[in-house]
């Protein structure tokens, strides 16, 4: 197994996205570097699974049905360091236009793409993300 198939050993990372399809195929991408995948397609869910589970890393999908990206991440970032609240995260959506974005890293995210997302520069940002809070 190469160093890059290591890239995310002994990480855990939370996928949420309302879109089943993208959640699987996220997971397998970053499955395959080792990564311990954490998928939801509520963040609800996502939001138990994470004060259950304290992944590594958030990757989340922004307009989504009930409570969207920018609320689940606010809920995140009002909890406590040890309870996991300065956790790198990363928002995906479809919309590209700079006041999503700066919407998005207002919330409390770290990164931001736009999808659809060349699966290689997912892998990267994910891999810098977790870099730096290590």
């Amino acid at each position: 197994m190469s160093s890059d198939r290591l890239k995310f050993q002994n990480c855990k990372i939370l996928v949420v996205d309302d879109e089943k399809p993208l959640v699987e195929l996220v997971d397998i991408i970053l499955s395959s570097y080792g990564a311990e995948v954490i998928a939801t397609t509520s963040s609800d869910e996502a939001l138990r699974l994470f004060i259950e589970r304290k992944p590594d890393l958030v990757v989340s999908d922004i307009a989504m049905p009930g409570m969207d990206g920018h609320d689940l991440i606010r809920c995140i970032r009002n909890l406590t360091p040890d309870q996991g609240g300065q956790v790198p995260a990363l928002a995906l959506t479809a919309f590209g236009d700079s006041r999503t974005k700066q919407k998005a890293l207002t919330a409390g995210f770290h990164n931001f793409l736009v999808k659809p997302v060349d699966l290689y520069v997912l892998v990267s940002v994910c891999s810098g993300l977790i870099k730096v809070s290590r």
